[in-house]
């Protein structure tokens, strides 16, 4: 099982490049706007007059709304596909790994299920955990909303700093780009570098949220179905050489902090889901006795 959880955990890892560029393209619509509104009080020869700096800037506040409905649209859409994925992956590990049979004998599922394939994970996962399906992923997608990180903040905050963050310099690019007399194709470029420059911290929040959202599905799924008795951190290597040693993970799961084990905490607990921003590790279900 734990093989099968690891496998699901690298699938999803392997993905994060591609919800990256997807919660990129989030803020890209925002530059069709910005053009469409340069376009609108342009000269023939592509430069904006100076008059015009206010009303152009005046219509760019509503730019902060679009940038941040957008961005929260996707990263929801990342995290609901995470904690599909995860949620699939692990009751279909269980069930390969324990068996419907000894579900049925040791933990009392009903004797119905019997009958169902590999495939119908939906049903044990419900008689498992006493919810269904959607329910679950839509309360670990709410979850890493949110989550109050070490900064007293929540996830909607971050993005909406970004949204802050961003229609700010786009304000300050076009505000110094039209009283130098430069043309669109010029303030376009200018306003890439703007772009650009934010895709870091749109990586770290993806990336961060993404990855405790496969924790908290795994840890919300342990809790729920009462079949685990403990959940172990394996932490991954990641970062320059020397760094990871001094990460939260490492530390955790060089810990026996319960005498249950190295890595080995109680199903509750919560620090070990969401060690530090970008982390890397993952959590092992360990079963109760009886099981496997």
């Amino acid at each position: 099982m734990d093989e099968a959880i690891i496998e699901l955990y690298e699938t999803i890892e392997r993905s994060l490049p591609r919800k990256n560029s997807q919660v990129r393209r989030a803020i890209e619509k925002s530059r069709l706007t910005i053009a469409d509104i340069l376009a609108k009080h342009a000269n023939p020869d592509g430069t904006i007059p100076r008059g015009k700096v206010n009303v152009i800037l005046d219509e760019i506040l509503a730019l902060e709304n679009e940038i941040y409905r957008n961005l929260q649209r996707e990263l929801r859409l990342v995290l609901e596909d995470v904690a599909q994925k995860t949620t699939i992956g692990l009751a279909e590990a269980i069930i390969a790994y324990i068996g419907i049979s000894q579900l049925i004998e040791v933990v009392g599922l009903p004797a119905a299920l019997a009958e169902l394939t590999i495939g119908s994970v939906e049903a044990v996962f419900s008689a498992l955990t006493g919810t269904t399906y959607r329910n679950h992923v839509n309360s670990t997608v709410s979850s890493a909303f949110n989550r109050i990180g070490e900064d007293g903040l929540v996830l909607n905050d971050r993005i909406r700093n970004i949204a802050q963050v961003l229609r700010n310099e786009i304000e300050v690019t076009l505000r110094q780009s039209i009283r130098r007399g430069e043309g669109t194709t010029e303030i376009f470029r200018r306003l890439e570098q703007v772009f650009s420059d934010l895709s870091w911290r749109l990586d770290v929040i993806t990336e961060t949220e993404a990855l405790y959202t496969l924790r908290q599905t795994i840890g919300k799924f342990a809790e729920d179905s009462g079949i685990f008795k403990a959940l172990k951190i394996v932490d991954f290597p990641h970062g320059e050489p020397g760094e990871h040693e001094r990460h939260k993970c490492y530390i955790y799961a060089h810990r026996d902090e319960h005498g249950l084990g190295e890595g080995v905490y109680p199903v509750g607990t919560r620090k070990i889901r969401n060690p530090h921003p970008r982390c890397r590790s993952v959590l092992l279900p360990v079963l109760i006795d009886g099981l496997g």
